[in-house]
């Protein structure tokens, strides 16, 4: 990292990206798909059942480790042991990002932090198409059941933005 300061700050920030931290875009994408697969798999009005929970938790279970393991290789690559292989006269010394490769990088992390922070700007254009499609499944879903147990189950959310709003 001290010898590639600007590598170092855009792996980390797109590693924490990936593992889901607060602010940042997977964190927006990582709820809303684990807040929906906990409120299916503990009502009791999953097609799954039971299975349902499991796979709920199994998906947390993957994302600890996933950022266990990302972290780990951040760790590793940017602050462990320095090694390098022995220098040769006709290699060239290790340089950091160009102003090239930082223009490319820039326009995503910018991203990065906007959906992040405003995941209803992107959910919002989306509820036109998600709309119509989630009724139409809530529709299924209840249909499928008996009238006592479709009063007590839960509807499925209108549209992901509403979701992200709440």
């Amino acid at each position: 990292a001290k010898r590639t300061p600007l590598l170092a700050f855009f792996m980390l920030l797109f590693t924490f990206s990936s593992i889901g931290l607060p602010g940042l875009n997977g964190f927006a994408g990582e709820f809303l798909l684990l807040t929906g697969m906990f409120q299916r798999g503990f009502t009791d009005v999953s097609p799954l059942g039971g299975d349902l929970r499991w796979i709920a938790v199994l998906a947390v279970t993957g994302v600890v480790l996933g950022a266990w393991y990302m972290l780990y290789l951040v760790q590793r690559t940017f602050f462990g042991r320095l090694k390098e292989p022995p220098h040769e006269p006709d290699s060239r010394p290790i340089r950091d990002l160009s102003l090239r490769e930082v223009s490319a990088l820039a326009p995503l992390a910018v991203f990065v932090f906007w959906i992040g922070l405003h995941p209803a700007f992107f959910l919002d254009r989306m509820s036109g198409t998600l709309d119509p499609l989630a009724t139409e499944l809530n529709q299924r879903f209840n249909d499928g059941m008996t009238p006592a147990s479709a009063a007590q189950a839960p509807k499925l959310p209108a549209a992901s933005a509403e979701v992200a709003r709440q």
